[in-house]
């Protein structure tokens, strides 16, 4: 099935979080492949749902949370509903990140000094297609959010922060149903990149960190 354009921004917010399954989300890819206009759109909500991740606090849900979520979701008539759901809390998700960074943190001295700025850059494949993402800060060290999520095989895998031929491990991260995630902290400079390395040793893909 060829998407439209609208047709994909309207399920850029279920991609971001996760939630688009089967042949929906592999419609959406490949519109994604051939369409930098609508690449854009949805590295906008993949950003936000990247930052979910660090403004959310842990808590456990409530007991017999999951199956009446599952209940609610998955009958068909409930679809719509779904999404107005997920593009209302995107959105809503949004408005509370551009406030975050937009925040001043007042120190012991009554100082002002700006939040860090976040960057996110593509972790491109060997054959050159984009596979996930990386977002940082500029910080020191840095806080990394990596994320992969099309065309890279299932298994474990290192995560590697590459300067120049050196490659220092900084975590590991396990590809299941074609996706994976890992969060921590590194020291980073301009110049370097963030590589996924395979048992082998081979480079699956890397991303740059450039300002």
């Amino acid at each position: 099935m060829t998407l439209e354009c609208a047709e994909v921004r309207e399920r850029a917010a279920e991609l971001a979080l996760g939630i688009l399954d089967g042949k929906d989300r592999a419609d959406v890819l490949t519109h994604l492949s051939s369409c930098p206009s609508c690449q854009a759109f949805v590295e906008e909500h993949n950003e936000v749902a990247d930052l979910l991740l660090h403004l959310a606090p842990e808590a456990d849900p409530p007991l017999g949370f999951q199956p009446r979520t599952l209940r609610a979701f998955g009958s068909q008539q409930h679809r719509g509903r779904r999404r107005m759901f997920i593009a209302v809390a995107a959105a809503a998700a949004a408005a509370i990140i551009a406030s975050v960074t937009a925040v001043r943190i007042i120190d012991a001295d009554r100082t002002e000094q700006a939040a860090p700025a976040l960057r996110t850059v593509p972790m491109i494949g060997t054959d050159g297609v984009k596979v996930g993402r990386v977002t940082f800060s500029k910080s020191t060290p840095a806080a990394l959010a990596v994320s992969v999520d099309y065309a890279v095989p299932d298994g474990d895998y290192d995560l590697a922060l590459v300067s120049g031929n050196a490659e220092e491990l900084i975590g590991t991260m396990t590809i299941a149903d074609g996706q994976g995630e890992w969060n921590g902290a590194a020291a980073i400079n301009d110049d370097d990149a963030v590589a996924l390395v395979s048992a082998s040793g081979a480079r699956v893909c890397e991303a740059e960190l450039r300002s």
